[in-house]
């Protein structure tokens, strides 16, 4: 299982320069890109502000990983078009934890992906940062 932890770069500039009516459609535009990209079966979910979490099963760390990078490029490439006509392009980083046990605690993989999740911020933002949890 893999537990994926991001939030939208730099979004309080979108706010400051666009207004909190925008930067509240950018966030639901960024969670249906998620939802689409990620599929059926997967679990895409807000934890609050521009937070956001998906929790995969049944795939292995490659898979994980590739669909990880799946949602980082679906979300850079998306184009998202505000109520005033303006648009604007967003990028995420993200921290992901994968385990193959079936006997971890939710909070252990939350506190892993959160690490890999602020790994990623500190070099450079709009990347996936990769923790294993044996």
């Amino acid at each position: 299982m893999s537990l994926m932890w991001f939030d939208i770069d730099d979004f309080k500039c979108i706010t400051d320069k666009f207004g909190h009516i925008a930067g509240d459609q950018v966030l639901t535009d960024f969670f249906l890109i998620l939802q689409k990209a990620a599929g059926n079966g997967t679990l895409v979910g807000r934890f609050g502000g521009e937070e956001f979490a998906v929790f995969l099963m049944g795939m292995d760390k490659q898979q994980c990983s590739k669909m990880a990078e799946h949602l980082r490029e679906s979300i850079e490439s998306a184009t998202m078009w505000l109520y005033m006509g303006s648009q604007v392009s967003v990028t995420t980083s993200m921290g992901m934890v994968f385990t193959a046990s079936d006997r971890v605690e939710i909070e252990e993989l939350y506190q892993r992906a959160d690490k890999a999740f602020y790994g990623s911020k500190e070099m450079g933002k709009n990347r996936v940062t990769l923790d294993e949890l044996n």
